[in-house]
């Protein structure tokens, strides 16, 4: 896979470099059978990958798979230097207030090579901006996909696991499942 090697150009000049499955290979990837495989074992080989290569570079670095349970094509392998890794380390994620430990053989046949990771536990939002709610209803399509589109709006306001505000507006969060950080 091409896609997945590290470019430490880019990691250089940003000081982060990242590959997730979603922008290579759609939503539709597959959390079943050969998708979810696919995905399990090319995490797994592009870490390691990386971490030889980073190795070689001889300075510090945060190398993690991100691994979303249960939106396993959200997955990504993340790398930072320099000024980055305190906000990879410390501030991407939320930390999850529900105690539980990660389980390698809910990821079979990778349990193993997982096992020799660290994990930990985050939480997996996905953000609904103001502007959206907002959307004019002569832009929807049909009024059914107004009236469905504001149902969801309403109980998203009424149960967001978190909602921040900005000079842009509100930000909605709603909980998607868990982000497991596995490191070395």
């Amino acid at each position: 896979m091409k896609d997945s090697q590290l470019d430490l150009n880019f990691l250089n000049e940003e000081k982060y470099f990242n590959f997730q499955f979603e922008d290579w290979y759609g939503a539709n990837i597959g959390l079943k059978g050969k998708g979810r495989k696919f995905v399990l074992e090319n995490l797994l080989r592009i870490h390691n990958e990386w971490d030889v290569q980073l190795q070689k570079l001889n300075y510090e670095y945060y190398l993690a798979v991100w691994l979303y349970d249960p939106r396993l094509e959200l997955s990504e392998i993340v790398c930072c230097i320099d000024s980055k890794i305190d906000y990879y380390e410390n501030e991407v994620f939320l930390e999850s207030k529900k105690t539980k430990n990660f389980v390698p053989d809910n990821f079979r046949p990778f349990e193993h090579q997982l096992a020799d990771l660290s994990w930990t536990r985050k939480v997996d939002l996905e953000a609904t901006f103001e502007w959206e709610i907002e959307w004019p209803k002569e832009q929807y399509g049909s009024n059914k996909d107004y009236f469905t589109h504001q149902r969801f709006y309403k109980k998203l306001k009424e149960n967001s696991y978190r909602v921040i505000e900005n000079e842009d507006g509100k930000v909605y969060f709603r909980l998607m499942g868990d982000v497991w950080i596995g490191k070395k």
